[in-house]
């Protein structure tokens, strides 16, 4: 967190007094719901610190930080990466490459540097995050369409938790579509189709607008990232959606490769597919200045329009309407202009009851005070 970065560095210096070969796992801060904003390090901030950190100890890694390459481990004596990893999920990484040597080219014994053939998965097990996001998102979901009671939430997470549907729901939700007939599933489910069905009809409203534009200017080619501009989202994500819907050509769509919930791109990769804009998921950011820099220090040669996208805006909350006029008023300025303040006071009065000037939480796919 920012301000603590004195308190990481005396944890790493007591860990250097058992044995400077400890691996040390720095998670940078992340702000949820009412959490604030300036508590976030910026990646290249967070890097910083693990430079550090990396005076004192040969193993430090940071999470949270989606393209870094401080996840890779790198030979103690020469520093080359003898494992290149990226970020799969917040709190974990895959590995991309590694040297099955049993030494290092400057000599450094790799013995205990060995990857496993074999993978173990737990039977039955769908992994903590993956489910507690889906709960989260069906909150999102059911809040919008006129639950307010904890109890019924609660009720409602067991039957659908019960029933299975829990096992299809982020399958659904990787088009807008599938969101839709699943609003409309719980709006069933719950006792409130009318207002799922109003909020379908607003969403659908909105995309047919966009839809019947005729573009004076081409179609841009947009990345959709998550954190730095080398971790490109998979293709089978909503936001990629959200860009077509918008008029966008999304990049992303030609990705062969898949992680979670993106890949690393190299820089030639980058280059190649040379974008007109890249959107930063507001889940996990870069700053403008901050991936501005990273396409710099690492010599890309691209000139994008880099732009953030508002937490929430784009995947697991009705909320994503926002996104897509965001996104539409970004690629066709002289086509669409959406008054996106007036479309949100109208959002929030009409399906949450909630004032005018109603300030959405930090990355929250809900609102925090139903």
């Amino acid at each position: 967190m920012k301000g603590m970065e004195s308190e990481v560095i005396q944890s790493a210096l007591f860990i250097k007094k058992l044995s400077s070969d400890i691996p040390f796992q720095l998670m940078r801060f992340i702000p949820l719901a009412a959490s604030s904003f300036d508590k976030e390090p910026d990646l290249d901030e967070s890097e910083r610190l693990c430079d550090e950190l990396k005076k004192e100890l040969n193993f430090v890694y940071l999470f949270n930080s989606p393209g870094t390459n401080y996840l890779d481990t790198e030979c103690p004596d020469c520093k080359k990466v003898i494992m290149g990893r990226e970020f799969s999920g917040p709190m974990g990484a895959n590995i991309v490459s590694f040297t099955d040597s049993e030494k290092c080219t400057c000599g450094y014994d790799l013995k205990n540097f060995r990857v496993k053939d074999n993978s173990f998965v737990e039977e039955g097990f769908m992994g903590g995050y993956r489910l507690t996001r889906a709960m989260e998102m069906l909150r999102a979901i059911l809040e919008s369409i006129g639950v307010r009671d904890e109890n019924e939430f609660a009720r409602m997470w067991i039957s659908i938790l019960t029933d299975g549907f829990i096992k299809e729901f982020h399958q659904k939700t990787g088009n807008i579509s599938g969101y839709l007939e699943v609003m409309e599933y719980l709006g069933i489910k719950s006792g409130n189709e009318k207002k799922a069905n109003d909020l379908c009809v607003y969403i659908r409203g909105i995309l047919n607008e966009i839809q019947d534009k005729e573009f004076t200017n081409k179609k841009p080619s947009v990345l959709y990232v998550m954190g730095y501009p080398n971790f490109a989202l998979n293709k089978g994500r909503i936001e990629n959606e959200l860009v077509e819907k918008a008029g966008g050509i999304s990049l992303n769509r030609t990705l062969s490769r898949e992680g979670k919930p993106g890949i690393n791109l190299t820089g030639g990769q980058l280059e190649s597919l040379n974008p007109d804009f890249i959107i930063t998921s507001g889940f996990i950011a870069a700053g403008r200045d901050c991936s501005l820099e990273f396409l710099n220090r690492n010599n890309i040669r691209i000139k994008p329009q880099i732009h953030t996208m508002h937490p929430c805006w784009d995947f697991g909350s009705p909320r994503l309407i926002f996104g897509i006029m965001y996104l539409a008023n970004l690629f066709h300025p002289d086509d669409i202009h959406f008054d996106i303040d007036n479309e949100r006071s109208y959002f929030y009065e009409e399906f949450y009851g909630l004032e005018k000037d109603y300030k959405e939480p930090n990355r929250s796919f809900y609102t925090v005070n139903v």
